[in-house]
């Protein structure tokens, strides 16, 4: 579920990521096991060793090169143990949160979480309430303790004041009513000009956005909603968001529950001229009057008033299994690529790989230098062996020092 709503592209990018990482593990475990290289080492030594004991009558032992071996040897012991270990571990499953089925009985409330704002045109990603969204009434904001994961990613699951009940259909709901201020209008007109979407979440699912294909006619998908849209000098702010809930039941014994297979949203833009107010946060869009809802500063900068409203559709959906709705996001076609993403991804497998090319190119020379060094050591100590046994032969003292004594008064004696 980890890749679940990436491009093929992002996909491949995880992959040289996940590539470079198990290459730089592999080159630490043999960057730092030099036993059996040392070992290796040892044992050419020895057969040179053999080779020159032919020439020389004694050699000392290289105890500083055995006592490497025998090292490597116990390091890579130590590496097969380990392996074996970690094959031995017992296995036992456990509860992932978010992962196991939520039923629901018809009335209960639906959560919608907002999650953050991204956009393919920059690499910043954005918390919900940097911008003046409504927030709850009773002004509780509370963000959702995140994972590993959802830290890296940027993730800030916070509240929404969306109100969804289980099987509730909701025509026109009005979220808040606001005035921006200039300040806000030109923030939200930047976000939108640099195309930024917003991610939300029902039942942990993330919010999709359905769109057709021109070409070939068929429903797409794409992650997230758009905040708006702009053209030539106008910027348009969708500030009605038409939810799409999909369930199927699920039959129980005494009752009915239902479970969440689906999560849709259909921005629109509307102007809040175009909606009448009903008493308990209702609504009502006059469709004969419907326009965008523009944001522009005036030059007095007055404040601009904006409502923002939702509607909810719950559609039954028996034929989608609950371990299947991910799919829909599996088969997401989204044309934006993230390149910069990717570049850094491949930059940093790269940058990775050659630092450990050259830890490994200085650690095979250290190595041959000081096997070179070590060898003609070696050749040194058989010279100067054979040189202080010839001088211990021509100038030692003779066996028979009686006869050499007696001999040399006999030279005396004739001379």
């Amino acid at each position: 579920m980890f890749s679940m709503g990436l491009t093929d592209m992002q996909k491949i990018g995880l992959g040289l990521v996940a590539f470079g990482l198990g290459f730089l593990s592999l080159g630490v475990v043999l960057f730092f096991d030099k036993g059996l290289l040392a070992m290796g080492n040892h044992l050419v030594k020895e057969k040179k060793e053999k080779k020159s004991k032919k020439k020389a009558l004694t050699t000392p032992p290289l105890t500083k090169e055995r006592r490497t071996a025998v090292m490597g040897v116990a390091a890579a012991t130590r590496v097969v143990c380990l392996s074996v270990l970690c094959l031995c571990v017992g296995v036992r499953g456990f509860y992932i949160p978010g992962v196991a089925p939520t039923e629901y009985e018809e009335g209960d409330k639906l959560e919608i979480k907002a999650v953050k704002m991204t956009s393919i045109k920059t690499q910043l990603p954005y918390e919900y309430y940097s911008l003046p969204f409504c927030k709850p009434k009773d002004g509780d904001v509370h963000y959702k303790t995140l994972n590993l994961g959802e830290v890296l990613r940027g993730d800030r699951i916070v509240n929404t004041p969306y109100q969804l009940s289980v099987l509730k259909d909701q025509y026109c709901m009005i979220l808040c009513e606001t005035e921006l201020n200039h300040k806000q209008v030109k923030a939200f007109s930047q976000r939108i000009d640099e195309d930024y979407t917003l991610h939300m979440l029902a039942d942990n699912l993330p919010a999709a956005t359905v769109f057709k294909n021109l070409k070939s006619g068929e429903l797409q998908y794409e992650d997230g909603f758009k905040l708006g849209f702009s053209y030539t000098s106008h910027v348009v702010i969708n500030n009605h968001l038409k939810i799409r809930i999909k369930y199927h039941a699920v039959p129980k014994p005494d009752k009915n529950v239902y479970r969440i297979v689906g999560f849709e949203v259909e921005p629109q833009s509307i102007h809040s001229s175009a909606v009448s107010k009903q008493p308990d946060d209702r609504c009502i869009i006059n469709k004969d009057d419907l326009k965008v809802m523009e944001l522009k500063n005036s030059k007095e900068k007055r404040k601009l008033p904006l409502m923002f409203t939702y509607s909810v559709v719950w559609e039954e959906r028996p034929e989608l299994a609950w371990a299947s709705r991910w799919d829909t996001y599996l088969s997401m076609s989204d044309v934006q690529i993230h390149w910069f993403a990717i570049c850094n991804s491949v930059a940093i497998v790269l940058f990775l790989s050659g630092i450990l090319a050259l830890i490994i190119v200085r650690t095979l020379r250290r190595d041959i230098a000081r096997y070179n060094k070590d060898e003609e050591a070696v050749r040194l100590i058989v010279a100067n062996n054979t040189q202080s046994l010839m001088q211990l032969q021509c100038m030692g003292s003779p066996c028979n020092r009686k006869c050499c004594i007696l001999m040399q008064h006999v030279a005396q004696t004739i001379h």
